[in-house]
């Protein structure tokens, strides 16, 4: 089997409730776009009660063996056969807090079950540093049939 080495140790279970972990983001200068927000609102979006550390890995579809890219229900395929599992949803925001170093630039999917938007789409995290003061949590809301380029970042939790 394919082994992926621990990209980052992040806490999960810090914060009781949505709006607490929402106002951290905020408070410490990050933006939450509308889609990103829409996932925080969803029934579906629980916190773990209590805390833990995941272990997370950044692979791209190229490194899951896609060379030309895949559809996301490929790469969640391909990442469950090779003993990765899918980000608890509290993820994508405190990897946003806890990841104040992140480069230029850099944009990370986070490998997540999706939550419908208000707009009707299915949502998933995107960790983005996009220069300057664009420093943000965003939501992603690809469709099952869109298609990832080989060489986009997904980040997955390692067992």
């Amino acid at each position: 089997m394919k082994e992926f080495p621990i990209w980052k140790t992040i806490n999960i279970g810090t914060y009781s409730n949505v709006e607490d972990l929402k106002q951290a983001l905020l408070g410490a200068g990050f933006k939450i776009g509308d889609w990103a927000s829409d996932v925080l609102k969803s029934p579906k979006f629980t916190l773990v009660e209590k805390e833990k550390k995941v272990n997370l890995v950044r692979i791209t579809p190229k490194e899951l063996g896609f060379r030309d890219g895949a559809h996301r229900v490929d790469i969640y395929k391909r990442v469950l056969e090779f003993g990765l599992e899918l980000c608890p949803l509290e993820v994508g925001p405190q990897l946003r807090l806890q990841y104040i170093d992140q480069p230029r630039l850099e944009s990370l999917q986070i490998g997540m079950e999706p939550q419908v938007d208000s707009e009707g789409y299915e949502s998933e995290f995107r960790v983005v540093h996009g220069g300057g003061d664009f420093i943000w949590l965003v939501g992603d809301h690809k469709h099952l049939d869109d298609f990832w380029e080989e060489d986009e970042y997904f980040i997955f939790v390692k067992k």
